[in-house]
């Protein structure tokens, strides 16, 4: 209340003053209302930015994983041209092992008929020499003989030196031709072993040709068996994904659109500007399937409750369940799906 003073002023001014003043008081109530209404707008939005930020999408990947989780084995199988590669090498290195051991057989077996025949040839030459200084022995004894019974220059000496020279010349035949038999024979052993050695390898190229093919017969049988396993897990993998998926699909269609259980706990709803709750701290659980009636007087509660049940209004306070989830965490569009 203003003064007796202010009183006093205000019965001396004149019309236009008091106009002007009630002009100056409305333009200021009405600043003042503006700027309220913009602090309301301001602290509205906040709210509404706060209910958007709870409202989270149901995590349907959680409650549903994507997928069984099972891992399919990458496999490259081993190319022909491979496996060939590969068994060749192998089998060669066996191969190459067995020539080595029969090449050194062989080898060894003709440098020992060689060694033979230089033996023959140095038994020959020696023989030779022993028949060489045995006749010319039997010459000189048979000249010495001669003159002592003085027959140094008679036909005699000569027939009897030509005698010598004779069976010095078939004994050295002998030699030779015993010496040529036994090479004859060394040649025919060398050629015989010659033979031996090539058919010997022959025999290899033939057993070893033959283990090839088996050993890539093996490789590639081996190879199938290991696709054909794979393939098999890997198939059953699919056939239990796509089951999964199917299952999944119904699960998440059932979930979504089966009557879900309605959970009120301790909620509780007060019109803005209002002095007391409509609904306080109200409790109750509707089952899946269970039918509800709302019975009440006017002004009980009844549209508030069905309001706040259908995500029109927010609780003041407490909490909406919807098969146990929050119905915060729920975007309008799934929650109306339920």
């Amino acid at each position: 209340m203003g003064s007796f003073w202010d009183e006093l002023k205000d019965a001396f001014k004149t019309k236009s003053e008091k106009d002007e003043e009630r002009s100056e008081a409305l333009k200021d109530a009405r600043d003042k209302e503006k700027d309220l209404v913009a602090q309301l707008e301001e602290l509205d939005k906040e709210y509404q930015d706060y209910l958007a930020s709870q409202e989270k999408e149901i995590d349907l990947d959680a409650l549903f994983p994507p997928t069984l989780g099972l891992q399919k084995i990458e496999y490259t199988p081993e190319s022909d041209e491979s496996i060939v590669g590969r068994a060749t090498t192998e089998i060669d290195a066996k191969k190459a092992t067995d020539v080595s051991k029969t090449d050194n057989k062989y080898s060894s077996k003709m440098s020992d008929v060689e060694e033979d025949k230089w033996s023959a040839t140095e038994k020959k030459a020696e023989k030779d020499k022993e028949i060489d200084a045995l006749y010319s022995d039997k010459r000189q004894k048979q000249k010495s003989d001669s003159i002592k019974r003085g027959m140094a220059r008679g036909s005699v000496l000569t027939s009897l030196i030509d005698e010598i020279s004779a069976d010095e010349a078939r004994t050295e035949q002998e030699v030779e031709d015993a010496y040529m038999e036994t090479i004859d024979n060394l040649n025919k052993e060398m050629e015989s072993l010659s033979l031996e050695r090539e058919k010997a390898m022959n025999e290899l190229d033939l057993k070893y040709a033959s283990e090839l093919k088996d050993k890539i017969a093996e490789l590639k049988e081996d190879r199938d068996e290991i696709v054909a396993k794979y393939t098999k897990y890997n198939n059953s993998v699919d056939e239990k994904e796509l089951k999964y998926q199917q299952q999944r699909q119904a699960d998440i269609e059932k979930y979504l659109t089966e009557a879900p259980e309605i959970v009120f706990d301790q909620v509780s709803f007060r019109y803005e500007g209002a002095e007391s709750d409509t609904l306080h701290e109200i409790s109750f659980t509707i089952k899946k399937g269970e039918k509800v009636a709302l019975v009440g007087l006017n002004g009980a509660g009844k549209t508030t409750l069905v309001k706040l049940l259908c995500g029109l209004y927010v609780p003041t306070s407490g909490e909406i369940r919807i098969n146990g989830t929050s119905m915060k965490k729920f975007l309008l569009r799934d929650y109306y799906r339920l």
